[in-house]
């Protein structure tokens, strides 16, 4: 979602990952192979860093600009698309609130939903408009560290679709809950992934 906004490694180099939240994230470690390091497969956290960066207005030095300034460039039925320029680069990318509800954000190639401050995540499962609810995921380390869930294998559905229903449990023993009227999603996702985003 941001390419070559921010360098956190070096080629060859490694280093101990953190979250954005400070703490170390255990899951992810550098492995050395043939000369080269790699993140193991798994939580993808520094992709999640930036996007939070991005997203949740983490205070990143590439990212100058808060969603509070950032400019309106389409609204799409129940989604705002908002484009956040770059003060260092001039690079643009967007992000879709739902109902003016910035717990509720839609990126290129995922869809959030904060449970920060509300108890953060420890399971969940989906229902994309009537069919059956998929299985229930336990939270990733990522979404544990960042109180989020992150959607991604289902978004193709959730794009085309009328309704999405997520329920769940947060770290705390709340339920989660949560009924969106995914009227104009696809045309929303169709901006944010389009030219003016990139």
């Amino acid at each position: 979602m941001i390419s070559g906004a921010i360098s956190f490694f070096q080629p060859g180099q490694c280093r101990p990952h953190s979250t954005c939240h400070g703490e170390q994230a255990e899951d992810l470690t550098c492995e050395h192979r043939a000369g080269t390091s790699s993140l193991r497969p798994g939580d993808r956290m520094l992709k999640w860093c930036l996007a939070t960066a991005l997203v949740f207005g983490t205070s990143v030095a590439a990212i100058a600009q808060s969603l509070g300034k950032a400019s309106v460039i389409a609204i799409e039925a129940n989604w705002r698309v908002l484009q956040i320029k770059d003060a260092m680069t001039d690079k643009v990318s967007c992000v879709a609130i739902y109902k003016d509800n910035h717990d509720i954000q839609l990126s290129p190639g995922t869809l959030y939903i904060s449970y920060k401050g509300r108890g953060g995540v420890a399971s969940y499962s989906i229902r994309v408009d009537d069919a059956p609810a998929g299985e229930l995921h336990l939270a990733s380390k990522a979404e544990e560290n960042l109180s989020m869930i992150i959607i991604e294998k289902e978004l193709p559905k959730i794009t085309t679709a009328k309704r999405l229903r997520v329920s769940g449990l947060t770290v705390l023993k709340t339920l989660i809950s949560e009924d969106l009227d995914l009227n104009g999603i696809g045309e929303a996702y169709a901006v944010v992934t389009g030219p003016q985003c990139r």
